[in-house]
C-alpha cells in the first residue's frame, strides 16, 4: 500500500526531523510504501530560514546538516509544494494519507489553521488517518472548530499523541480517538545503531544538556553534574561551564542524548530519546512545551523529572530512574498497543466496504 505522510519534516528541528524518520520506517516495518510529502508551511518556514547574511556560522551548519539528513534518509514525494491545491494535486496517487505527528494540529501563532495539516483537501477522496498529531499549547480551536468538526468527519481512524491534545481534539468530535506514542519511541533503530548511534562528544562519562536553561535551571544542571561527577555537554544551545557541541546532525543529536549519563532538556523530544535509551531525564519545558512533556513523562511513569525544586530532588529522579524500569516497563505496551492500532487501522481502511 502506497501510503503518503503529511507531517513537518523539512526543518532544522531534531525532534521534527526524526519523528518523520521514524514513522516512515514504522511504516514501512508494516509493509508499506510510506513517503512524506513535501509540503512547507511558508509561515513556518520562515521562522527557520537561516535569514540573514552572512548567516551565522553554527545556525547555517544546523541548517545544512538537516537538508542532508533529509536528503539522505527521508523519502519525500519529489519538488516542494507549498499550497493546498499542490498537495491536492499529488494526493489522489496515494491509497492512504497519514497526518502525523509533531505539532501538526498546533492553530496558535505562526502556523495557524493548516488545512494540510488536517488533511483538508476538498475534492480529494483518498483515506486518511491521523498517527499521533499534537496540538501542542492550543486549548481550544476556536472559529476554526466547526472546519477541523467537518474534516474529522471524513477520517477513517484518529489517534493523538497525548491527553492534552486528546481533549482539545474531543472538542469538535465524538469520535473514538486513540492515544499512541510518538514514532521516535514507535521505531527501534536497529537499522543505525552501530554505525551512528555509538558516537559521543567526549571520553568520560557526561550529563547532557538540550534547551535554553534558566537561571535556576542552569545551577541545578551544574549541581547534579558535580554531585554525579559528569562532565557537562550542551548541544546547540550556550551555557557556560559547559562542553559545547554547537550543530549536531540529527544522529549525532540522539547519540549524545542517548550515550549520555543523564539528560537535561526543556524539549518534548530531548525527553523521549533518553527515555527511549533508559537514561535518566530532567524537564524544564517552557510554558508552551509544559503541558505535552508532562504528558510524556505521565505516560512513562516517571516521577519527579518535572522541574525538580531543588538539586537534592533532582538527584533523587535521577537515582529513582537509574535504579527502576518504569518508563521501559510503562511505555513498552503502549508501544506495543501503538503499533497494533496503526497496523489494523490500515488494514481496515483497505478492506472493501
Amino acid at each position: 500500500m502506497k501510503i503518503g505522510v503529511v507531517t513537518i519534516f523539512d526543518v532544522p528541528n531534531y525532534g521534527a526531523m526524526l519523528q518523520a524518520y521514524a514513522l516512515q520506517r514504522a511504516l514501512e516495518a508494516l509493509g508499506h510504501d510510506a513517503v512524506a510529502i513535501n509540503y512547507t508551511n511558508q509561515h513556518l518556514d520562515g521562522v527557520y530560514r537561516v535569514g540573514v547574511f552572512p548567516p551565522r556560522p553554527t545556525k547555517w551548519l544546523r541548517s545544512r546538516r538537516a537538508r542532508a539528513f533529509v536528503r539522505d534518509h527521508v523519502r519525500t514525494s519529489g519538488s516542494r509544494l507549498r499550497s493546498v491545491d499542490d498537495v491536492a494535486r499529488v494526493a489522489e496517487q496515494y491509497d492512504v494519507l497519514v497526518t502525523g505527528s509533531d505539532q501538526v494540529w498546533f492553530t496558535g501563532p505562526v502556523q495557524g489553521y493548516d488545512p494540510v495539516y488536517f488533511l483538508d483537501l476538498p475534492g480529494v477522496g483518498t483515506p486518511r488517518i491521523s498517527y499521533a498529531p499534537s496540538a501542542g499549547a492550543t486549548s481550544n480551536f476556536g472559529s476554526d472548530g466547526p472546519r477541523i468538526r467537518q474534516v474529522l468527519s471524513g477520517y477513517a481512524a484518529i489517534s493523538v499523541r497525548d491527553e492534552f491534545t486528546e481533549a482539545v481534539v474531543r472538542t469538535v468530535t465524538d469520535r473514538p480517538l486513540a492515544r499512541v506514542v510518538d514514532p521516535v519511541l514507535l521505531h527501534d533503530f536497529a537499522e543505525v545503531r552501530d554505525s551512528h548511534l555509538a558516537w559521543r562528544p567526549v571520553r568520560e562519562p557526561y550529563l547532557a544538556v538540550f534547551g535554553n536553561l534558566d537561571t535556576r535551571a542552569a545551577s541545578l544542571a551544574r549541581e547534579v553534574a558535580a554531585s554525579l561527577k559528569l562532565r557537562l555537554v550542551t548541544l546547540q544551545y550556550r551555557l557556560n561551564g559547559g562542553t559545547r557541541v554547537p550543530a549536531p546532525d540529527p544522529w549525532q543529536w540522539m547519540a549524545a542524548l542517548r550515550n549520555a549519563s543523564c539528560v537535561v532538556t526543556t524539549y518534548f523530544h530531548g525527553a523521549v530519546v533518553p527515555l527511549k535509551f533508559g537514561v535518566p531525564v530532567l524537564c524544564f519545558p517552557t510554558k508552551n512545551r509544559v503541558p505535552k512533556v508532562t504528558a510524556l513523562l505521565r505516560d512513562a511513569g516517571v516521577t519527579g523529572a518535572l522541574v525538580p525544586a531543588t538539586p537534592a530532588e533532582a538527584l533523587y529522579a535521577v537515582e529513582a530512574q537509574r535504579a527502576g524500569r518504569a518508563a521501559e516497563e510503562s511505555l513498552g505496551p503502549k508501544i506495543a498497543a501503538s503499533r497494533e492500532w496503526l497496523a489494523r487501522s490500515l488494514a481496515e481502511v483497505m478492506q472493501p466496504s
